[in-house]
């Protein structure tokens, strides 16, 4: 009675139930030696302590015999429990139940009856969840990071409402006086969606700047949707070699800085009126000093939107390029406005040129005269 009344006050705690079971099968062996030396007075000194010397053995060879026991029980548990756990590492899982360890025939009695005890609250704290990757402003999150390469991913989009009929239905031209009707409109629009793919390959200096690009405004049209990037080789910070689709630097808006804009497409009359646009081809740019930076490329034409390889003329003729001067702080910030703090004057001065004898490329959808790139 008194094993049994140990083994249930502990027999909430699973992983002590066969240890104590075992030790406690030991117990009679102990009694039986104290009984026989204490019960026989005709036996002497010497064979009493002979007896009793046995009886120990005999039980540290059953004490070591239980022990290996519950060293080949626990090996067993192990492998029984995913991915190799401990066998209390169930039962501490907030929501789990208990799951009882294989016991010794001695102790099944005895652990059934610990079944019927109520079960006490785990004290374990709940597994706080699992957490991978990092996160790099205009990066995005990093998904793979490996010795042959690593891949960031980073998402741009937003939804945009759009209600002009509080405006005038109609519009006359001051300098002729004609009145044109005003097509005026409501609607909501996911307008843009841009997935970013960047990271490097094989050699942190071959590098790959993937995307896709919608402007939902547009549906239906052949530039809509674009999938495209450009793959670079970084020698060293003078000179980066690279090809695919970008922006020709002819103005200030296309040296590559969006999105760093005030707001979405937000460019001066000046600079829209003169700028190139997106083309494939290939470009040569660095910092060659502090405060310098230049952009060579040599383009298809103007302007890749809409226009297939079919309507390209033989020859490569577009050539568009930058030279930057930031004498006092060697930087101006990321962006394409007055927004970055500077505690000293910062200053920059650049020019631009570009030079194309492409000829006309009919757009999709419109063949008027001011459908083209080239506004001068």
């Amino acid at each position: 009675m008194q094993r049994v009344g140990i083994l249930r006050s502990v027999g909430r705690s699973p992983g002590l139930c066969p240890l104590l079971s075992l030790a406690g099968l030991g117990l009679p062996v102990l009694a039986a030696a104290q009984a026989t030396t204490s019960t026989d007075p005709s036996a002497s000194t010497e064979q009493r302590l002979e007896r009793l010397e046995q009886h120990q053995q005999e039980l540290e060879r059953q004490l070591q015999q239980k022990d290996a026991e519950i060293q080949e029980l626990k090996k067993q548990q192990a492998k029984a429990q995913p991915g190799g756990a401990p066998p209390a590492a169930a039962s501490e899982l907030p929501g789990s139940a208990p799951t009882a360890p294989a016991q010794p025939q001695g102790a099944v009695a005895v652990a059934a009856q610990d079944q019927t005890a109520p079960l006490q609250p785990s004290a374990a704290a709940p597994a706080a969840a699992k957490q991978w990757g990092t996160y790099t402003d205009s990066i995005g999150f990093k998904v793979a990071n490996t010795d042959r390469g690593d891949m960031n991913v980073a998402i741009y989009s937003y939804v945009r409402y759009l209600n002009q009929l509080a405006s005038d239905s109609t519009y006359t031209y001051q300098s002729t006086g004609q009145t044109i009707n005003v097509d005026r409109r409501q609607e909501i629009q996911i307008l843009k969606v841009q997935i970013k793919f960047l990271g490097w390959l094989f050699d942190p200096k071959f590098r790959y700047f993937l995307y896709a690009w919608s402007s939902n405004a547009s549906q239906g049209q052949g530039a809509q949707v674009v999938l495209a990037g450009n793959l670079s080789y970084a020698f060293n910070k003078s000179f980066t070699l690279a090809g695919g689709i970008t922006s020709l630097p002819g103005v200030r808006s296309t040296e590559g800085n969006f999105p760093f804009w005030l707001n979405v497409d937000n460019r001066l009359l000046s600079d829209e009126f003169m700028r190139p646009s997106y083309t494939s081809g290939v470009w040569a740019k660095g910092e060659p000093a502090p405060g310098w930076r230049y952009q060579v490329m040599l383009g298809n034409n103007l302007s890749t939107l809409g226009v297939s390889s079919a309507q390209l003329d033989p020859k490569l003729s577009t050539v568009s390029s930058e030279l930057i001067w930031m004498p006092t702080t060697h930087e101006f910030g990321p962006g394409f406005g007055d927004f970055e703090n500077h505690e000293e004057v910062a200053t920059r001065l650049g020019v631009h040129y570009t030079h194309s004898t492409e000829d006309k490329q009919s757009q999709p959808n419109w063949d008027g005269f001011e459908n083209t790139q080239i506004r001068l």
